[in-house]
């Protein structure tokens, strides 16, 4: 039920309500993939890069690897309004200095706007950074 009442948020561009959600989706089952996707579009649409980095973590040691069609299909649920909110703070991150922090969500935006370039910068500085831990 939460999940669903999660996904309404999302479309409806209540973000924080959708995260609360889906956060408790996530205590109750960790393995969700369903919930951990859900999770790293929404706390990058918040720009919460701090948060998004344990959830992608979470998602790498399950699949190697961020589902980008995953991402991609959440582009159906969005309304122009937060596709523009989204472009912003794509921008905002672009301009952090701390690429740790911020590279999963500069990805998961850029996904989700079909920015192709970015795509591929941001698949590069994580390979970076994999080669230097």
């Amino acid at each position: 039920m939460n999940a669903m009442l999660a996904n309404k948020y999302l479309v409806d561009g209540q973000i924080r309500q959708a995260i609360e959600l889906f956060e408790s989706d996530l205590r109750k089952d960790p393995a969700s993939l369903a919930t951990l996707y859900s999770l790293i579009v929404c706390y990058s649409l918040s720009g919460q890069c701090a948060d998004a980095v344990p959830v992608a973590a979470a998602i790498l040691r399950r699949e190697g690897a961020l589902d980008l069609n995953r991402i991609r299909e959440y582009r159906q649920r969005f309304t122009e309004d937060l596709f523009q909110r989204g472009a912003l703070r794509f921008a905002e991150m672009c301009r952090q200095a701390d690429q740790r922090a911020s590279v999963y969500s500069r990805l998961v935006l850029a996904v989700l706007l079909d920015d192709v370039a970015e795509i591929a910068l941001c698949q590069e500085t994580m390979k970076d950074l994999r080669s230097k831990e």
